[in-house]
């Protein structure tokens, strides 16, 4: 048996065939999603103070340095290891 089907459905079945068609191809196109992540990890905390008159050391220096890297990378993670002994 062979239906015969008017011009406008055939021409509605050929757009969704085209239309099926394009999405699937538009599909397997995988986007470049490249992200860059940093990874800062201070290791083993013992002073949190600054010592040699605030030119050495201290946990406001790391954070600073922290905020510097985030502005350049905002995708920054980070990490405190190891053991923190407080003062």
């Amino acid at each position: 048996m062979h239906l015969k089907l008017p011009a406008s459905p055939k021409v509605a079945l050929a757009l969704i065939i085209i239309f099926a068609a394009i999405i699937s191809l538009s599909a397997q196109q995988k986007p470049d999603c490249t992200v860059r992540v940093t990874l800062l990890q201070v290791n083993d905390v013992y002073q949190f103070a600054p010592v040699d008159n605030g030119k050495r050391g201290g946990l406001a220096r790391v954070l600073t340095l922290k905020k510097a890297v985030q502005k350049e990378s905002p995708n920054t993670i980070f990490l405190l290891s190891g053991d923190t002994i407080s003062p």
